[in-house]
């Protein structure tokens, strides 16, 4: 949607079909905080960081359309492509993270394999401090 010239409709029209799946996926992302973050305090801490982002968004997306840029909105349809790349980009960089820190207390956990006390299993321990705790991705 961004590039393409404009008289070619059908790609104009797949690329607003394309935007729209973003919305789609805005509960699997509240879902990838919650089974992510641990601790009674901070994962609703974080949930309302995501929860304000995206409120934000919303509140500033629509700006980027101003009406001296019509009818081809450029500024806008950079801003849109920009932002879709970052969150891709973003989603590579914590699945990458998640591994490396999976694959790091897995490796600890073999050499101690029954070091984990009852405190952990059941405490209010963040992500960080439960050694058992694993990332999903």
């Amino acid at each position: 949607m961004s590039f393409v010239p404009i008289r070619l409709k059908g790609g104009l029209l797949a690329g607003i079909y394309l935007i729209n799946t973003v919305t789609a996926m805005l509960p699997v992302v509240y879902h990838w905080m919650a089974a992510n973050v641990a601790g009674h305090t901070k994962r609703p801490f974080a949930m309302g960081f995501v929860s304000a982002g995206f409120a934000l968004g919303n509140l500033i997306g629509p700006q980027t359309f101003q009406a001296k840029d019509a009818p081809d909105y450029t500024p806008a349809r950079v801003t849109v492509l920009a932002t879709l790349v970052a969150g891709a980009l973003m989603s590579v960089l914590i699945y990458l993270y998640y591994r490396v820190v999976n694959a790091q207390r897995d490796g600890r956990a073999q050499a101690r394999p029954d070091d984990l006390g009852v405190d952990e299993k059941w405490g209010n321990l963040t992500d960080k401090e439960n050694r058992s705790f694993r990332y999903v991705y």
